[in-house]
């Protein structure tokens, strides 16, 4: 949904509207959903950017695919890594987080993640079009997961196109060519499918788990649901990357993985021979909490450490401040910078709050009352 003027005013007196003021940039951005406009929609001017929606998750394939789609769709590869939306503003290339905030570190890395000549050739011809892409990758600030598809440093995945002032996705056939056309680094694509093809993409599914992926999406060719199935490999994954946050994440998070991964894995005739998934996601949980734990004891806090480079140390300080500024749970802090070539190194700690305190508590002996 687009916001009229009279929404944004609603939304901003119910604080769900945040004042911005970025790379010289001032906007508004949606910090929560608010009466149909999704959380990181911006409001830039007389632009609105459409924040990317929620798209929703099916635990069974081959039912899922019968009961949401009648024709054709498209099926792409999930990419493990942090969600941007890239658009054109006066003579630059500005990338906003998931949340609708400026991210100083992809801003600065768009020259080592796409072609950006040909991307502004695009955007002369479409100035409406928003590029929605996952950047992937270990050194990223933002997450610890790690995708088979980037072994070092990060890189950029193109999935969609959304248009300024419209709430929609571009037609994936019309996406196609401007992907071809421009060179724009892309998801892995499998092809158009029906759901009758449900063998063809679950020999896609065992492919992806053995590679350590995290699963596909499914969209329609134009507007419809889209869907997307992960594998269970990347629920273990998560097990693991979350563990240290297990007093805050809400207990349901983890009966729906269980749940996710227990029907996977008899959808995809994993269960008669590979019982050591069950045990690697126990192993995941309290190896990965025990972990926290020895590091709650040892430093007093609960933390994860994350390495990146930019090509300007003033993208470093400005992305450090944006998380300090806007997280309410983590607090992060520089502890190493150095120079390697043409870039600058940066090493921070992230301090999640929250858990710490709350496994401090218990740690000091407080009772709980279930």
């Amino acid at each position: 949904m687009i916001p009229s003027p009279a929404q944004i005013e609603a939304a901003r007196k119910a604080h769900c509207v945040k004042k911005r003021d970025d790379l010289g940039m001032r906007y508004l951005c949606y910090s929560d959903d608010y009466h149909g406009v999704p959380r990181g929609t911006v409001i830039l001017g007389d632009r609105i950017i459409p924040g990317y929606p929620h798209i929703g998750r099916i635990f069974a394939l081959e039912r899922g695919l019968d009961r949401h789609f009648d024709g054709e769709f498209y099926a792409e590869e999930k990419i493990d890594g942090y969600n941007v939306r890239i658009v054109p503003i006066e003579d630059r290339l500005v990338a906003f987080t998931r949340s609708g905030v400026v991210c100083p570190f992809t801003c600065d890395r768009l020259p080592d993640l796409l072609d950006i000549r040909a991307a502004l050739t695009m955007w002369a011809e479409r100035p409406e079009l928003v590029l929605c892409a996952e950047v992937a990758g270990p050194d990223n600030p933002y997450i610890d997961a790690i995708s088979p598809r980037v072994r070092q440093d990060v890189a950029l995945f193109a999935f969609d196109f959304m248009q300024v002032g419209r709430p929609d996705y571009l037609d994936l056939d019309r996406r196609e060519q401007f992907f071809a056309r421009f060179g724009l680094p892309r998801a892995p694509l499998y092809g158009r499918f029906r759901a009758s093809d449900v063998a063809r993409l679950k020999a896609i599914m065992l492919d992806l788990d053995a590679e350590g992926g995290e699963g596909i999406v499914m969209k329609p060719p134009g507007p419809g649901v889209r869907l997307k199935y992960v594998t269970p490999h990347a629920t273990i994954e998560a097990a693991r990357s979350d563990a240290p946050l297990e007093m805050e994440l809400p207990g349901e998070y983890y009966i729906r993985s269980i749940v996710r991964m227990g029907l996977s894995m008899r959808e995809l005739g994993l269960r008669q021979h590979d019982h050591s998934r069950s045990a690697a996601l126990g192993q995941a949980l309290l190896e990965g909490f025990e972990q926290a734990l020895d590091e709650l004891e040892a430093t007093g806090e609960i933390a994860k450490r994350f390495t990146f480079k930019v090509h300007s140390p003033d993208s470093a300080d400005r992305l450090l401040k944006n998380i300090n500024r806007n997280a309410r749970t983590v607090r992060v802090r520089e502890v190493e910078r150095r120079q390697e070539g043409e870039y600058t190194r940066v090493v921070v700690i992230k301090t999640f709050i929250r858990s710490t305190a709350r496994l401090t508590e218990l740690l000091g002996g407080r009772a709980v009352f279930d």
